[in-house]
């Protein structure tokens, strides 16, 4: 679940947009960097679920090459007044079919609104976040801790 780390109730508005933009919000981008440190910059569907962000991708794609080199990442979700910087350690998890279960199955589907489309060589990554910040557009972020 995440809080924001500002002693106030749960009910922080500011909380709410965060959840609401982690909800709604289709695509993120994604910065990994490649083995001699250029950054590569992607657009990725995600979903959030207990406080970690998953996508898929295929494991012979840039970026799980990338991951693969180097496993710190940073994403931007950015909403029409809200946007969420986290910086975070992507895992690949495993191959789609066997490690996407069924209660993430049911996120994507209620937020996507489709079965997510797969591939033989489809893999499911986590982003486990270490630094979250959010806030308004133009305005400061603060940061937001996961629990």
């Amino acid at each position: 679940m995440l809080t924001i780390d500002t002693g106030e109730p749960d009910s922080n508005p500011r909380m709410d947009a965060v959840r609401r933009l982690l909800s709604e919000v289709k695509v993120a981008n994604l910065a990994t960097s490649d083995s001699e440190g250029a950054p590569h910059l992607v657009p990725i569907s995600f979903i959030h679920d207990d406080g970690q962000l998953y996508f898929t991708s295929r494991m012979h794609s840039t970026k799980c090459k990338n991951i693969l080199h180097n496993n710190q990442v940073a994403l931007s979700i950015i909403g029409t007044e809200t946007v969420v910087l986290i910086q975070g350690t992507a895992t690949i998890v495993g191959p789609l079919q066997t490690h996407l279960t069924p209660k993430l199955s049911r996120t994507y589907l209620n937020k996507y609104s489709r079965e997510r489309r797969t591939s033989p060589d489809s893999v499911l990554v986590r982003v486990q976040p270490v630094k979250v910040l959010a806030g308004r557009l133009g305005r400061r972020q603060r940061r937001v801790d996961f629990n």
